[in-house]
């Protein structure tokens, strides 16, 4: 694939002055179907860019001093790092966050998915039990693909903690895997790392792009798989991002997400001295799926709200389904039906396997 850096009215964030540390998250915070973007800060405030438009065409709107920002006057010191996830999968987003002390923090959504409410409170001020040192950073990601999130936890000492779920979709257990049971041991840059997850190749598992304190970015690719991964550092023209240099103390945030819809991974990095956000648009990859649609096979309805009907010439197969973000949310056999009341509302994308041959469906979850 490729990533074009894009300027002017090709960047969504055009026009959009930010502040120091900006760390673009990516979340549909208000359930209406497209992405919106939030971001801590060097001063522990947090941004708030919502997307006006459609999942196919963003248009976004600063509202973080408006009454419209759920995180509106909230602070929690230096350096706050925002990760969106429902963690506790009843329907709506929790946002965790690290802070320059080292502890992993979150605050609890009480409201809904549509009108998300977030307590003033830290609910967890350190939720790990852990001082990880300055510069936490967490990302969740299902990196076994057993339908369940894990964490990634980086910090100053540059290097990366896994935490392996041993719990379920709806009570995690934290297990703390090391050596060669972390997947990402060893993956260090000498400092801090503030990276996302995404297929960047197309082969159905996921890959990890990172920033980095000096200035660079560094991209570790999965040459295992989707239930092993395995991370290799690649360099020269296999790092599509190898070419941004902005200097030692430069420090880089790295967000991988379709925000426009058209199933590539684009990449959004943000910049420790603030000002415009770099926006790389992906082409030619789909998100480790295909993009032709196969009308020997249909999904109905769609719009969906509950039971999704396949109808195909064969149920001798499987099917993935992805998140506008590329993480597979479910994987199962073929079947007639299937309940699909477990997922948020919101695109998704359904890739069906059958012999050697795969095809994709876009899908819209009322």
């Amino acid at each position: 694939m490729s990533l074009e850096l894009k300027s002017g009215s090709e960047n969504p964030l055009d026009g959009f002055s930010t502040g120091l540390d900006f760390n673009p998250a990516a979340v549909d915070i208000d359930n209406d179907g497209d992405l919106d973007i939030f971001s801590g800060s060097y001063f522990g405030d947090y941004s708030f860019f919502r997307n006006d438009g459609t999942n196919i065409s963003p248009s976004f709107s600063d509202q973080t001093e408006t009454s419209n920002n759920p995180f509106q006057n909230m602070q929690v010191g230096n350096r706050s790092r925002m990760e969106f996830v429902d963690l506790d999968n009843d329907g709506d987003f929790d946002m965790f966050f690290g802070d320059n002390g080292g502890y992993i923090k979150y605050r609890e959504n009480t409201g809904t998915a549509s009108a998300p409410v977030f307590s003033s409170t830290v609910t967890n001020s350190n939720y790990f039990s852990r001082d990880f040192g300055v510069h936490a950073n967490i990302e969740f990601v299902d990196i076994d693909n057993d339908n369940d999130f894990d964490a990634f936890v980086s910090s100053g000492d540059s290097n990366i903690y896994y935490y392996e779920n041993t719990g379920t979709v709806t009570v995690p257990v934290w297990t703390e895997r090391t050596g060669s049971l972390n997947p990402l041991n060893g993956a260090s840059t000498n400092t801090y790392l503030y990276g996302d997850f995404a297929d960047m190749d197309n082969d159905g598992d996921l890959d990890f792009y990172t920033g980095s304190f000096e200035g660079f970015v560094f991209y570790y690719l999965n040459t295992g798989t989707v239930t092993a991964p395995v991370f290799v550092l690649q360099s020269g023209s296999n790092n599509l991002l190898s070419d941004i240099s902005i200097g030692s103390n430069g420090r880089l945030d790295v967000g991988l997400v379709d925000i426009n819809g058209d199933n590539v991974i684009d990449a959004f990095v943000g910049k420790r001295a603030g000002g415009t956000v770099s926006y790389y648009e992906g082409s030619s990859v789909v998100l480790g799926i295909s993009k032709v649609e196969d009308e020997n096979i249909k999904l109905y309805p769609n719009p969906v709200s509950d039971i999704l009907h396949i109808e195909s010439k064969s149920l001798d197969g499987s099917m993935r389904i992805y998140d506008v973000t590329g993480k597979e949310v479910l994987s199962m056999n073929i079947a007639k039906q299937i309940d699909l009341r477990i997922l948020n509302k919101g695109v998704y994308f359904v890739e069906i396997f059958e012999g050697n041959s795969s095809v994709t469906h876009k899908l819209i979850k009322n």
